[in-house]
């Protein structure tokens, strides 16, 4: 409302929409939503679908375009690369060699930050395991000097100036 214009894409918390809730697709359609952004084509303990297209599609027999979390494919695996904490915990070279990855193979990159990714002293939330720990911690003090560079290096716009162009939406 803030801004005067219609919200038309969807992210998932967590990426929690996986093989188990494709049911929410029709749901985003329903509610008017031109796209989703909530399918991670990798395999992860909490999410992913890895068999799902690496770049946007519109979803069969739906009107809505999925523009998924964007990875790069090696040695017949998708790895991510396109932000959170994997831009946090991944050395910046890997996050450059793989979103110019997928420009030279002209396609989009979609790359996503969380405002609290650019907090180093954020508080410690007492009784985490360690790997939960270390995928929200690690990281944070470079997350903003890597986000500038990022910013000089690639051009960015938004994912429905992409999608129109791609002629999906």
């Amino acid at each position: 409302d803030i801004t005067g214009t219609k919200v038309s894409g969807y992210r998932a918390p967590t990426y929690s929409i996986t093989t188990k809730t494709l049911w929410a697709l029709e749901v985003l359609e329903e509610l008017g939503f031109d796209y989703d952004s909530s399918i991670f084509p990798i395999y992860h303990d909490n999410y992913g679908i890895p068999s799902a297209p690496r770049f946007p599609y519109r979803i069969e027999s739906m009107k809505l375009v999925e523009f998924p979390i964007s990875t790069v494919r090696v040695f017949g695996y998708n790895l991510p690369v396109s932000g959170g904490g994997y831009f946090r915990i991944l050395p910046y070279f890997i996050t450059n060699l793989g979103l110019g990855s997928i420009n030279r193979e002209g396609k989009p990159f979609i790359f996503y930050i969380h405002p609290w990714e650019f907090m180093p002293d954020i508080p410690r939330i007492p009784g985490l395991s360690t790997l939960s720990r270390f995928r929200t911690y690690t990281g944070l003090s470079r997350t903003l000097f890597k986000f500038r560079r990022l910013l000089k290096e690639f051009r960015f716009t938004t994912a429905r100036d992409v999608l129109s162009d791609e002629g999906l939406i």
